[in-house]
């Protein structure tokens, strides 16, 4: 969890906490407070020219590390450059029963579905929902 502009009472005339104590009420209830602890990268798909290399983002252990990608790709360089999580989402190995067994098997992608540690890093890889021929319709609610 981290804190907005609301949260500490800046506009309240009632919560008179200090920061340490919400921070500790918040903690003594198992809830983490982070601060500038995480790193988001989003990458472009494998599939682009224009996707940078691992190495050109400078991760360090300061902060944990996660990187957004379409296709479980390049798992090892992740790992090989400081990050902590990877998530991804291509692979249609849950889409359709079979697929999973026939990718596992010909080792067509690095990761088709679940969770897998290496080194340092976890890769999740989920099951995917639509397919190319569903219209995706962000402006009309769909009842499935």
């Amino acid at each position: 969890m981290l804190y907005g502009n609301h949260d500490l009472g800046k506009y309240s005339i009632h919560n008179k906490g200090t920061v340490e104590e919400i921070t500790s009420l918040i903690e003594s209830n198992g809830i983490y407070m982070s601060n500038d602890e995480i790193t988001l990268i989003g990458r472009s798909d494998y599939s682009l020219h224009d996707r940078k290399e691992m190495s050109s983002y400078e991760l360090n252990n300061s902060t944990y590390n996660i990187v957004l990608d379409h296709q479980p790709r390049e798992l090892e360089k992740c790992s090989n450059n400081n990050a902590d999580l990877h998530l991804s989402g291509y692979t249609h190995a849950g889409q359709i029963f079979p697929l999973y067994y026939d990718y596992e098997f010909l080792n067509i992608n690095e990761l088709n579905y679940g969770l897998e540690t290496d080194n340092q890093m976890n890769a999740i890889n989920t099951s995917v929902f639509l397919d190319r021929d569903f219209q995706l319709e962000p402006n009309n609610i769909v009842n499935m």
